[in-house]
């Protein structure tokens, strides 16, 4: 749900539905996508879930008309998606994401 960042009574009626948790995975998730410049058109998917008490995240990109990708994945603590999504955004880059990406 988003919310203008003025509104505050609105944002005081949902704050109970934030969940930290839930919050940090899709941060690093989106992150990886701003990171790539993903939108509909990009063939990029990352995915986020906390284990044991820390943050994995896995990203894949692909190129549709090959079939060929590169993917990575990395962990971290949870109070630092967007750290973590940096990482996985390096990896990939270091792969050949952007070579897929703009082929």
């Amino acid at each position: 749900i988003e919310v203008k960042s003025s509104d505050e009574e609105t944002t005081a009626l949902l704050s109970p539905l934030d969940d930290p948790i839930t919050r940090a995975a899709t941060s690093a998730e989106r992150a990886v996508s701003r990171g790539l410049g993903g939108s509909c058109q990009v063939p990029l998917a990352a995915y986020a879930e906390v284990r044991r008490d820390r943050l994995w995240l896995r990203a894949l990109v692909g190129n549709a008309k090959t079939g060929s990708y590169v993917e990575a994945e990395a962990e971290g603590p949870i109070a630092n998606p967007e750290n973590l999504a940096s990482r996985v955004v390096e990896q990939l880059t270091e792969l050949g994401a952007l070579r897929l990406l703009a082929a």
